[in-house]
């Protein structure tokens, strides 16, 4: 999904969603869940397949998503780079690490960061 080609219609149907999850506590873990397989993980697969990298997810308490990108030769933000973007702005923490000549990032994403 890019989110920097959605019409403004589209973008209220997120907004809409997300508002949605903040009104029922009691599911919020399906609701994380939800958030991150919707909105998160098919840009992660779109930067990781762009790269030719190796993409793993961890759940963590089912509160946190953990993207793991590997074997990244370099990494370029460019004004139309609005998946990479939204992904690095997304994210709670962010590292960028250097392993045997090639980058390794993870992403940390968390549920509580979206609350109001």
């Amino acid at each position: 999904m890019k989110l920097d080609k959605l019409s403004t219609g589209q973008l209220l149907k997120v907004h809409d969603f997300i508002e949605q999850i903040k009104e029922d506590p009691a599911d919020d873990e399906l609701h994380v869940r939800d958030w991150f397989n919707q909105a998160i993980l098919p840009m992660l697969k779109n930067f990781a397949e762009s790269q030719g990298a190796v993409l793993e997810i961890t759940e963590e308490g089912g509160s946190a998503f953990t993207a793991q990108i590997s074997d990244i030769n370099s990494i370029d933000v460019e004004e139309q780079s609005g998946i990479l973007k939204s992904l690095f702005l997304l994210a709670s923490y962010t590292t960028i690490e250097a392993v045997d000549d090639k980058l390794r990032v993870f992403l940390t994403y968390e549920w509580k960061g979206f609350e109001s």
